[in-house]
């Protein structure tokens, strides 16, 4: 695949490899006592949620930032993870939800200035979304939300998107690809922690998360940081997990005007 990147006033195409892979789609996990076993379970979950410091502590960082940077219209998810009996179902859920709560807190705020602004929508690309997943978010999920199949979670992405991408691979492109689709970027990520941007680099790994245009893209951008963020013990240790996935985050969001 080719790359461009801008250098000065003429342009260079960069031959860059891109690590492509594609999965079958499971259509396992369909028992019904399975689907009631995780129902109740994300029903339980649900109301701990609501009740936690983590949800208030989201929907604060959130209200504070939505008078002053890009209004967001789209949330798009790529690899919230999927339903699993083990330790990385506790992240993947919470995931989840940290994706309806700063739906639901937008909406609130820009519905509150225009009444007829429509509410925000939710997509989630997943490289293999079990039938049970589907069928648990599908009664779960914050309306309107629904899968996509990959790469229509990228297509998807405008100017007013806000992408949640956290874990990904480094092999995975997903921040070169959000530069490369929307000029000058989507409206903010939360997205795994990476080194200062540097806008004077001129070298790059192909294992680099970033790259000239992600550099110029999140320059824009306000840094949102999860560091205070806290999880009370009671979910903790239903999930069975000692770290909170957004201690590893970062948060991006473009200013109005930019």
């Amino acid at each position: 695949m080719n790359r461009r990147h801008m250098q000065g006033k003429g342009s260079t195409h960069i031959p860059l490899p891109v690590y492509l892979e594609s999965w079958e789609k499971s259509l396992a996990s369909k028992s019904s006592q399975l689907f009631e076993e995780w129902d109740e379970e994300i029903t339980q979950l649900r109301k701990l949620w609501d009740a936690s410091i983590a949800k208030k502590l989201l929907r604060e960082q959130f209200q504070a930032g939505a008078k002053d940077n890009v209004q967001i219209k789209k949330i798009v998810c790529f690899g919230l993870g999927c339903l699993q009996k083990g330790k990385w179902s506790g992240q993947c859920i919470l995931q989840y939800f940290a994706a309806f709560t700063i739906a639901e807190t937008l909406n609130e705020i820009y519905q509150a200035e225009d009444e007829s602004t429509p509410d925000i929508q939710i997509f989630f690309q997943e490289v293999k979304y079990p039938e049970l997943d589907r069928d648990i978010w599908r009664k779960h999920a914050y309306k309107p939300s629904k899968p996509v199949d990959d790469p229509h979670g990228f297509l998807l992405i405008d100017e007013n998107t806000f992408v949640i991408a956290p874990h990904i691979p480094n092999c995975v492109p997903v921040l070169q690809i959000c530069a490369d689709v929307v000029e000058g970027g989507p409206a903010g990520f939360i997205c795994d922690r990476m080194d200062e941007l540097d806008l004077s680099k001129r070298e790059y790994c192909v294992w680099d998360r970033i790259s000239p245009r992600v550099v110029r893209m999140l320059s824009k951008c306000r840094k949102m940081k999860f560091d205070g963020h806290k999880v009370e013990d009671e979910i903790r240790e239903r999930l069975e997990m000692k770290l909170y996935w957004l201690w590893k985050m970062q948060g991006w969001w473009k200013p109005k005007g930019e």
